[in-house]
């Protein structure tokens, strides 16, 4: 159960109408994509929209079939339900490829939902690449083959929110990212692939550091069908913070026992409230992974279309103390005895509330989103910040949505 923080409304909505102010300042073109050239089409696909479209710009995506993307632009995709990019032998390809994205820039896609593939394929539905800039991807259903459904390497900043992350899992080399409230499974879901295919770890991180909140990770069951389980998170020269009480990591069950986190020179720092689950009697995280074991606040925010409803959960320690930063999304800055702040500090931030974590260790709060134009494709971020003086404060993992 979450207890609604008690918060000044009007400071509240101050801090909305600041944030919006900048949310209209920062929009560009609204293009509209629609493949069955319907009244109001600019583009009837996704390559020449994106070759028209400038930073800023927003492209809405409406149900039909497109090709697939690439972009190095501070864009704003928007996908309607229906709206899809078929895989196929003929478009052996990603659907999304975000590539060398400049520093400073924000690119965001909300609401894309790939499709599970019917044989082998050597790309997933995702790649994130050389992204000096803030990657946002919210809502977005993604499937693998031979490669990850979602990969990102040498990208600064990648935040995955309300994410299904299914077949192959997700790989993140020389980057950060956080997941927060996602689902993701290492197993092949395509039916003819087990001879061949192997199956993975959920979460595969190389020289990465990740925030894992509210999220269920399930490894890989099978290798080529030698029954050779898969843990639920590799680290491999890595650090992981992982929180959240609806937080499970779960290993592949059928083969040899292994852990639920395993891997070689990496550090984890894991809240209590956390389930492992290995499998076969293998300890919950291997030998070589360094694990402290720390209160961590962690925080849900789901995102919402406007005229909806978006709705902060942040879980922490009875009694502590706590607020909510509200913000745009932004590369992770150190910040000394807290952690690393992932919100926009030259874009401007508020404190949207601030309260005591109750004995139901949930706290939030409600807000309604205004039902205005410029707030399509626009992202808004959360932090919290819990502890005491006793025990230190530390902050949550950040979330970033998309307006729809």
């Amino acid at each position: 159960m979450t207890t609604p923080i008690s918060t000044e409304p009007l400071v509240v909505r101050a801090a909305f109408a600041v944030l919006f102010a900048a949310a209209g300042f920062a929009q560009g073109r609204v293009l509209v994509v629609d493949s069955q050239n319907r009244p109001g089409t600019n583009f009837m696909d996704l390559p020449a929209a994106e070759a028209a479209a400038a930073d800023g710009d927003v492209l809405q995506v409406r149900d039909g079939s497109y090709r697939p993307f690439t972009t190095r632009k501070a864009l704003s995709v928007v996908m309607d339900a229906g709206a899809a990019i078929p895989h196929t032998l003929a478009l052996p390809q990603p659907a999304f490829q975000i590539v060398g994205l400049p520093a400073g820039r924000t690119f965001k896609l909300m609401g894309f939902r790939g499709r599970p593939r019917l044989s082998g394929t050597f790309f997933g539905d995702v790649v994130v690449g050389q992204c000096a800039g803030t990657v946002v991807l919210d809502r977005v259903e993604a499937y693998g083959g031979f490669a990850a459904a979602v990969s990102v390497s040498d990208s600064a900043g990648v935040f995955l929110n309300g994410c299904s992350v299914t077949s192959t899992g997700l790989v993140v080399t020389n980057s950060a990212v956080v997941l927060a409230d996602c689902v993701v499974s290492g197993d092949v879901e395509y039916p003819l692939a087990h001879a061949l295919q192997f199956d993975r770890p959920a979460v595969e991180a190389n020289n990465a550091s990740l925030w894992i909140a509210g999220s269920a990770l399930t490894g890989g069951s099978r290798v080529a069908n030698l029954g050779l389980g898969q843990s639920a998170l590799r680290l491999v020269n890595s650090h992981a913070d992982i929180a959240g009480d609806h937080t499970a990591l779960v290993a592949g069950t059928d083969g040899t026992p292994v852990s639920a986190i395993d891997g070689t020179g990496s550090t984890v720092r894991i809240d209590p409230a956390v389930a492992l689950t290995p499998s076969g009697g293998a300890p919950p995280i291997g030998p070589f992974v360094a694990a402290t074991s720390a209160n961590l606040p962690s925080l849900s925010a789901p995102g919402a279309p406007r005229g909806g409803t978006v709705a902060t959960d942040l879980f922490g320690q009875p009694g502590d103390a706590y607020l909510l930063l509200l913000g745009t999304p932004g590369s992770r800055i150190p910040v000394v005895g807290l952690g690393d702040v992932w919100l926009d500090v030259a874009a401007g931030m508020t404190i949207a509330g601030t309260g005591t974590i109750p004995t139901s260790r949930h706290a939030g709060m409600t807000i309604r989103v205004p039902d205005v134009p410029i707030l399509l494709g626009f992202s808004f971020a959360w932090q919290g910040v819990g502890g005491s003086p006793a025990s230190g404060f530390a902050v949550s993992n950040p979330v970033a949505y998309v307006h729809d």
